[in-house]
């Protein structure tokens, strides 16, 4: 097979030219020092400033009762924060129900110890997905 040799020196230059517009790493006298000729330090601070702005994400709830009666809903939540008064109770209304949701949880693990103890008053309790509120990350990159 023949080579085409300016075409393979064309490729050869953008190989090159590709390396060196990476991130470059110099040392000297026992200190690192990283060039962020891509910008990808920028973009991680975009990643920073999108995640501080957006406080919910898909994570999961327990969800303690629905009913159709409002006085109901207001009941059950009523009696959940004379239970757990430092724990987040959210109402919401699809038609035709309320529904009584508790906790933040960003993962299915977490739910379990809180759902343990929640199903000794509320025995209809259950895991659903849902939009929770995001906690309080700190990047260090």
């Amino acid at each position: 097979m023949k080579l085409n040799k300016p075409i393979f020196f064309v490729f050869l230059f953008l190989c090159i030219h590709q390396i060196k517009a990476a991130d470059t790493t110099v040392v000297q006298k026992n200190v690192i020092k990283v060039i962020d000729n891509v910008g990808v330090y920028s973009l991680m601070e975009r990643h920073k400033v999108f995640n501080e702005r957006n406080i919910y994400i898909n994570g999961f709830r327990i969800q303690i009762a629905f009913t159709n009666n409002k006085e109901e809903a207001l009941k059950y939540k009523t009696e959940f924060y004379k239970a757990f008064p430092q724990m987040r109770c959210y109402t919401s209304y699809e038609q035709p129900y309320h529904k009584i949701r508790v906790g933040d949880y960003q993962n299915f693990n977490e739910t379990k110890n809180d759902l343990s103890t929640i199903l000794q008053l509320f025995p209809a309790s259950f895991v659903v997905p849902d939009k929770v509120r995001r906690r309080k990350i700190s990047f260090d990159y």
